[in-house]
């Protein structure tokens, strides 16, 4: 009979001393994060701790008490999470493939043509996230990366030696910065003013390693370091909610890891790419109809207003109105006020296949050229052209070309009061 060969033992290929050593199993298990991040791959550390039950009953009532409170409940929970996450034991370490959706990258496109910076904020490692920002196309083939790093010596000659390079001129410049050099930066006061004196010739910035917390301060900072800038932060986890609630716009992606973004947030979206018609059709359109709308509301009333300011110098300034009052009571409720509305709501200067085509002019509401003073101006002079020519017309065909039956001032009143009307709803619907 042939002797049976001996099971061969599926972990031979390991060394005994890779097991035994925890240097060595920390030096791969980071080498192997290292190699997992360089492929774009999302990377996760697991640790265990034995705790006892006394430790953890004690612990669960500050949980409790942290996710009940009403005040600063978000960093409640976080001080409490740092206390049971500590002194862990290292188990190994994971790595998984995070595709990208669908059109982000024809997205970031569109929005960096439209003149709108792009960071992203997220938690991933370095190399996780520059390999991300390559396939979503924040970074380009031909753009400068600048890296800042506490732990490669000084900040602030790091960031002087970048602003020196980018007044030699880039085609487009991405910055990197990961959380614990974030901290490092809010710690000294100098060189915070430094990093956000050199945030806004940047184009793009990529923050790593970043909690929710540092996220939702880099909003506020931005916020206060360039008080003429719009935030608008958009993400779709529970780690996004404190940015997103920081921002001036929020919006959140509904999608496998649950609706809460959606809910804290302005605006709730399917999928990342319906951000550039959100913004570049639906912002324009909104600010479109906005300044016309602010602007149509002024006209009417100089327009409607001035043949009574007129009719002034044949009264002897007496102050008699050329209206009827009852008329003039339901003037903007029953026949100016529907003109108005439709263009605030209803007003669209251009299709949206044609914004969605040329994000460029997207810039129109940036340089805020729908409602500014000249533009003002011009709707104001507009008024009293139109004002003066309905008065003019009115008064020479009842002075000049005939006295009608009904000459008195009722019917001359609500004559001009008719045309005003007419003439309003026809030049603005």
């Amino acid at each position: 009979m042939t002797p049976v060969p001996p099971t061969q033992n599926k972990f031979s290929f390991l060394e005994e001393s890779s097991i035994m050593d925890e240097g060595t199993i920390f030096d791969r298990c980071f080498k192997h994060l290292d190699e997992y991040a360089t492929e774009g791959l999302r990377t996760l550390l697991v640790a265990r701790k034995f705790i006892p039950e006394t430790e953890y009953m004690n612990w669960k009532e500050v949980y409790h008490k942290a996710t009940t409170s009403l005040i600063d409940r978000q960093d409640k929970i976080e001080d409490a999470g740092e206390q049971i996450e500590q002194t862990l034991d290292l188990v190994g370490a994971t790595a998984i493939e995070d595709k990208l959706q669908v059109g982000v990258p024809e997205t970031i496109d569109k929005l960096r043509r439209a003149n709108i910076k792009i960071w992203m904020l997220t938690g991933d490692k370095r190399e996780t996230a520059i390999n991300i920002a390559h396939s979503a196309r924040i970074c380009r083939p031909g753009s400068d990366v600048f890296i800042l790093d506490s732990t490669k010596g000084d900040l602030e000659g790091q960031i002087r030696d970048i602003m020196e390079d980018l007044q030699t001129g880039t085609i487009h410049s991405v910055a990197v910065i990961d959380g614990q050099t974030l901290a490092a930066v809010e710690k000294s006061p100098l060189i915070t003013d430094l990093f956000y004196a050199l945030i806004p010739t940047i184009d793009s910035v990529i923050c790593c390693r970043a909690s929710p917390a540092q996220k939702s301060t880099i909003v506020k900072a931005i916020r206060q370091q360039v008080p003429k800038a719009l935030t608008l932060a958009i993400g779709d986890g529970a780690n996004d909610l404190a940015m997103i609630s920081a921002s001036h716009v929020g919006v959140g992606i509904s999608g496998k890891e649950g609706l809460q973004a959606a809910r804290v947030a302005d605006y709730s979206i399917a999928q990342f790419r319906f951000l550039q018609r959100l913004l570049l059709v639906h912002g324009r359109w909104n600010y479109v109809r906005t300044g016309k709308f602010i602007l149509a509301t002024f006209w009417k009333e100089m327009f409607f207003y001035l043949p009574t300011a007129m009719y002034q110098m044949y009264n002897g300034y007496t102050g008699t109105s050329l209206y009827e009052s009852y008329s003039l009571t339901v003037l903007n409720i029953l026949f100016t006020s529907l003109c108005v509305l439709c263009m605030g709501i209803w007003e669209q200067d251009l299709r949206a296949e044609t914004l969605l085509a040329v994000p460029e002019l997207y810039v129109h509401g940036q340089r805020n050229r729908e409602l500014n003073f000249p533009r003002f101006v011009a709707w104001m002079t507009g008024a009293v052209i139109d004002g003066t020519l309905v008065w003019v017309l009115l008064w020479l065909g009842y002075n000049v070309f005939g006295r009608p039956r009904d000459n008195g001032l009722f019917a001359f009143g609500d004559l001009a009061f008719s045309i005003g009307i007419l003439w309003t709803n026809y030049k603005l619907l």
